[in-house]
């Protein structure tokens, strides 16, 4: 997937949405609650020492983890608290460690790839509201 801007940060309404390739980094935690999504095939995470490879993951705030990707990623950071959070939190059984290949991911997963083509418009980040606030 190309994209005139490979690396893109969206900033609205408590959401940080950061598209583009993964940096290197060590285990990690993060106060925000994130939603990771491979936008050309799966990556990997490491949780608790263990490395597995998914299409998304959602990792609750605090947990320590690393993310490696050789393609580029979505990562949607929210506020622990937000109502959005909760919603996706409720509907994938998250407890305090990550979940694997959410049910959210391929809706979340078309409209990031518009927006890391190029079309970061009001509309699609409200597709992105509307995905993790639908019940």
């Amino acid at each position: 997937m190309q994209s005139a801007n490979p690396d893109t940060i969206c900033i609205w309404r408590g959401r940080t949405l950061f598209l583009g390739s993964l940096p290197q980094s060590q285990l990690h935690r993060h106060s925000a609650a994130a939603a990771c999504v491979g936008l050309d095939g799966p990556f990997r995470v490491q949780e608790q020492g263990v490395w597995r490879e998914c299409l998304s993951a959602l990792i609750p705030q605090n947990v320590e983890h690393n993310l490696d990707s050789d393609g580029p990623c979505a990562v949607l950071f929210m506020d622990p608290e937000s109502t959005g959070y909760s919603r996706l939190s409720e509907s994938n059984a998250c407890n305090d460690s990550c979940v694997i290949n959410f049910k959210e991911a391929e809706d979340l997963r078309s409209v990031f790839s518009s927006v890391f083509r190029g079309d970061v418009s009001a509309a699609l980040l409200e597709e992105i509201d509307r995905i993790t606030f639908r019940s």
